[in-house]
């Protein structure tokens, strides 16, 4: 039989209370811990808010629950209904006092204020709990309306809030390393998008400047500190029947036969404090070909290296012109000389009016070769006739800043390609490949400046262009007119000085007749006289 324990009724009591507050203590310690292990499931801020929020409302009950933290310098509140909005200006008077003293306020309402209709509770309380970790402030959690008194279970959700604390401090930091990483990746991404768009923009105008080089009618070479060719175009490769490749193994003295080892030092430092100017020389194909061109020389400096970037034009047919014009002028003083044989004053006129046209002519050279000196004008047309690139000469040139090639059109210097005429031109370049014509420019001041024109069409990326390389011929234009006006002197010199001499023959041809009449007069006296001396010796 059990043995029978009798316990007094006041201890009976205070067991029966012990009891009640172990139960208790019991109850709220599993509720703190089924609320810190539901809220370390949740990853990232706002999960962690969420979930936060919830759970407090869920098991605590009240009208609403918020939050206010921090993520860098910009604070955030959210609610359990799904609001979350950046605070500038903090209205909210309450958690304000508590972001400032960093101590939980409760505050005690009418429970008629919760708009409850249920008799059995009496009161209603709002928590305004600071969230933190050590001496950090995380935030401020505002539980609205809950029908417990904070005092009364504060023991046992002390070490949730301050769990809750730790987890959002650790999201938020989370948070702003992602954030940073992410602001840094984005302008990483942005600024290396701007750098390829840039180098695109660049290589598609690398890549025309290279196509319009390549394909351009004149020869175009690369030349280094030591002769030696960097590059070349295709025209270079066609001009002088060497591949690519054979080409890149010559120096300058392969190609050019009258330019000596010896004197590259002092032709590389010229063109150095030059920078440009033109010359006349030969080139030597690989077959052995030898022909006359001009090159305009241009020294330019790249990444530290140093290079004659050099233009050089087939004069072959210029050279024609001049020695057949040299030859008729040769001729032609050949002519004057033999007519005026007998008069030495005339001759000596002659002569000095041929030394003085020499030196008109070495006047005439002189001239010629400073316009040649003069860095050619470079520019791209579309077919539209606007101005896709344009050089310093052309500015220099025609008057224009480079603002105003930017608004011009081809046909606004060239009046003779306005409207369909500029149309037929497009079209016969087209067709040609690469003309070659004289024309006039007007320059922004009006006047006409007579021009060489060496055009080439070609296409790229599906757009027509034509690369243009004119040459001022002003001069040459006087220098031909001044030539043809002295040959049309000296012609008439002839004319005249001949008329002086038939003039003269007459007057010979007449004396001659008096002369021989007189002879034959003598001789009839000579023969009377013998007559006479006969009779009187008789």
């Amino acid at each position: 039989m059990p043995e029978i324990t009798n316990i007094a009724q006041d201890e009976l009591a205070r067991c029966q209370e012990r009891t009640r507050r172990l139960a208790k203590d019991k109850s709220y310690l599993q509720l703190v811990n089924n609320l810190m292990m539901q809220l370390s499931q949740a990853r990232g801020v706002e999960s962690v808010v969420e979930n936060m929020l919830r759970l407090l409302l869920d098991n605590l009950g009240g009208s609403n629950v918020s939050v206010y933290y921090f993520v860098g310098t910009e604070l955030y509140c959210a609610d359990v209904y799904g609001r979350k909005v950046t605070i500038e200006t903090l209205d909210d008077e309450m958690v304000k006092a508590v972001f400032d003293s960093r101590e939980l306020i409760e505050v005690e309402h009418d429970f008629e204020q919760t708009k409850m209709l249920t008799p059995e509770f009496t009161k209603a309380c709002t928590w305004a709990i600071p969230l933190l970790v050590g001496s950090d402030l995380v935030g401020v959690l505002k539980l609205e309306g809950t029908l417990l008194a904070y005092r009364e279970i504060r023991q046992y959700l002390e070490p949730f809030f301050q769990y809750s604390a730790l987890i959002l401090k650790n999201e938020i930091s989370s948070y702003a390393i992602l954030q940073k990483s992410y602001n840094e990746l984005t302008a990483t991404n942005a600024r290396l998008s701007d750098e390829i768009r840039q180098r695109a923009e660049t290589e598609s105008s690398l890549r025309i400047t290279q196509f319009a080089v390549d394909h351009a009618s004149d020869c175009l070479f690369w030349i280094t500190h030591d002769a030696h060719f960097a590059n070349v175009n295709d025209s270079t490769c066609r001009r002088l029947g060497y591949s690519r490749d054979e080409l890149l193994k010559l120096t300058v003295f392969d190609v050019d036969p009258d330019f000596p080892p010896a004197a590259w030092v002092a032709h590389w430092q010229e063109l150095k404090e030059r920078k440009a100017f033109t010359i006349e020389t030969k080139h030597r194909m690989k077959s052995g070909e030898i022909f006359p061109v001009e090159v305009t020389l241009n020294y330019v400096e790249y990444e530290g290296a140093a290079y004659n970037f050099a233009f050089a034009r087939d004069i072959s047919d210029r050279k024609r012109a001049e020695e057949a014009l040299q030859s008729a002028n040769q001729k032609l003083e050949g002519a004057v000389a033999e007519r005026t044989a007998e008069l030495e004053t005339t001759l000596a006129q002659l002569r000095e009016e041929l030394a003085e046209r020499r030196r008109l002519e070495e006047k005439l050279q002189i001239t010629q070769f400073s316009v040649d000196s003069s860095a050619d004008v470079i520019f791209w047309v579309r077919a539209d006739g606007s101005f896709a690139y344009w050089n310093k000469a052309a500015c220099d040139l025609l008057g224009y800043s480079s603002q105003d090639f930017g608004r011009l059109k081809a046909f606004d210097l060239n009046p003779e390609h306005q409207g369909a005429a500029w149309l037929a031109h497009w079209q016969e370049l087209r067709q040609q490949g690469a003309l070659r014509f004289e024309t006039l420019l007007a320059r922004k001041d009006g006047v006409k400046v007579p021009v060489e024109i060496t055009a080439n069409h070609f296409e790229f990326n599906g757009q027509e262009y034509n690369c243009g390389f004119v040459r001022d011929i002003s001069e040459r234009k006087q220098m031909d007119e001044e030539l043809t006006k002295h040959r049309e002197h000296l012609e008439e010199l002839v004319e005249v000085r001949t008329a002086e001499i038939e003039k003269k023959k007459a007057e010979v041809e007449r004396l001659n007749k008096l002369f021989v009449g007189r002879e034959l007069r003598m001789i009839e006296l000579k023969e009377k006289i013998r007559e006479l001396e006969k009779k009187i010796g008789a």
